[in-house]
């Protein structure tokens, strides 16, 4: 797993690789606050860091959802969003993928 940048994936489409790549997509700012991750704190973002991680959120899904191979609905803390990643994965997985015969040039 890696976390790039989009105009990583656009440079990589360009060259005929294409990854994976999944957008996790809350339903609120209320909902990222709420993430919780037992392994750290308690600490909740604010309010203002919430809203800027929605709107930045929404903005990626609105200019590059050509890109994105599966949107991942969030849950109420990390273990169920890993496994939403994972399921997310799989299915990609189980997918036929084809590959050219003649050399890329």
């Amino acid at each position: 797993m890696l976390d790039g940048s989009i105009t990583m994936v656009e440079r990589l489409q360009r060259h005929h690789i294409y990854p994976m790549v999944l957008l996790i997509k809350f339903k609120s700012t209320k909902q990222i606050r709420e993430v919780k991750d037992a392994r750290y704190s308690l600490d909740k973002l604010s309010g203002k860091a919430a809203k800027e991680m929605f709107e930045h959120g929404h903005k990626l899904e609105a200019e590059y959802r050509h890109l994105v191979t599966a949107i991942v609905s969030a849950g109420a803390n990390i273990a169920h969003i890993c496994a939403q990643v994972k399921a997310a994965v799989d299915s990609e997985h189980r997918k036929s993928q084809w590959v050219p015969i003649s050399p890329m040039q």
